[in-house]
């Protein structure tokens, strides 16, 4: 077979909700050569909803040779402030690499430069990491200018909650948005349910906090979302039935409290209180006479939350441990 002519062989075209499980495929093996695949957390679901939702983040532009994506870029509107017009960034750029050589990643630049021209938009950009130098090679030839003068800053995770934090809702809005509707998680991979967790726990790795989703399922935990009327999850709760002896209380089996959180803007509307209340009755249902949970010593407001939801503090216990072996 006659190999394909260099670049005249590569076609583009727009990615459709079909080509969602080849973009995601193609995201996984971008994130593995930049060392990031421990990180990467999407799925096709929330591909889908991205980029072919109610409302899409962002756009995907397939490379194709003889038909059959090799390579892609996943793109979204920016706006300059000093100039007044739209631009595009561009977020991942990937070609894999057997069909390197064959001008496909020149050949989705151009479309990109095509797509921003004819929206009237003013420039094209994207971040390289800095030890990737055939990339940024290749990036200079095309004329590209690295803006060295400025310095990209990320917030996430428990940063981006605590500043979150500091902003004031409009509880009469948000009443009117959550009407008391708890669901079960879409099963161990519930991304909604996962966040969740996160922001509860945000030391924690997203892998690690995956797996034990999974196994608080296997083990019968009661799980419930508190979910607005949109179906966004704005609370959780976990809860067990320990056998073993748990502090302060008379009776056995207990049910314990695992875990419990409501993002901040839904907070003081009752969710806590009915997501609680689940797993209360689902604790009654299974013949329990007691609902425990624990707070760390120093925890004020968790202490002040238990008791606004009924609980009364039994007993303040200090753990302590002895190695028995070199660690």
């Amino acid at each position: 077979m006659q190999a394909p002519t260099p670049s005249r062989a590569v076609t583009i075209r727009g990615a459709t909700a079909a080509d969602v499980p080849t973009v995601l495929s193609f995201i996984r093996e971008l994130a593995v050569y930049e060392r990031l695949g421990h990180e990467v957390l999407a799925t096709e679901v929330d591909l889908h909803a991205a980029l072919f939702g109610s409302r899409a983040y962002a756009e995907v532009a397939l490379a194709c040779l003889q038909g059959e994506p090799v390579g892609f870029a996943l793109f979204f509107h920016n706006f300059s402030t000093l100039l007044g017009k739209p631009g595009i960034y561009l977020e991942d750029l990937y070609v894999r690499p057997q069909a390197r050589g064959l001008g496909a990643g020149k050949r989705l630049l151009a479309y990109l430069a095509k797509t921003a021209r004819e929206r009237g938009c003013v420039r094209l950009e994207w971040t390289v990491l800095d030890w990737n130098e055939p990339s940024i090679a290749f990036y200079r030839g095309l004329g590209a200018v690295a803006n060295s003068e400025w310095t990209t800053y990320r917030m996430q995770g428990e940063a981006l909650r605590r500043l979150a934090d500091e902003c004031p809702s409009d509880n009469s809005t948000v009443a009117r948005r959550w009407r008391g509707r708890l669901i079960a998680p879409r099963g161990s991979g519930d991304r909604d349910w996962l966040a969740l967790r996160l922001a509860l726990w945000p030391d924690e790795e997203p892998a690690a906090e995956l797996a034990a989703m999974a196994e608080d399922l296997r083990r019968d935990f009661h799980v419930r979302l508190a979910v607005d009327d949109a179906g966004a999850a704005v609370g959780f709760v976990e809860g067990s039935m320990r056998t073993d002896y748990v502090n302060g209380t008379r009776s056995s089996p207990v049910a314990f409290l695992e875990g419990l959180y409501v993002v901040p803007e839904f907070r003081h509307l009752g969710v806590a209180r009915a997501l609680v209340e689940s797993v209360a009755e689902w604790a009654r249902s299974a013949g329990c006479a007691e609902l425990a949970s624990d707070s760390l010593l120093d925890n004020r407001s968790g202490h002040a939350a238990h008791r606004a939801l009924g609980f009364e503090e039994t007993e303040r216990v200090v753990y302590f441990r002895r190695a028995l072996s070199a660690e």
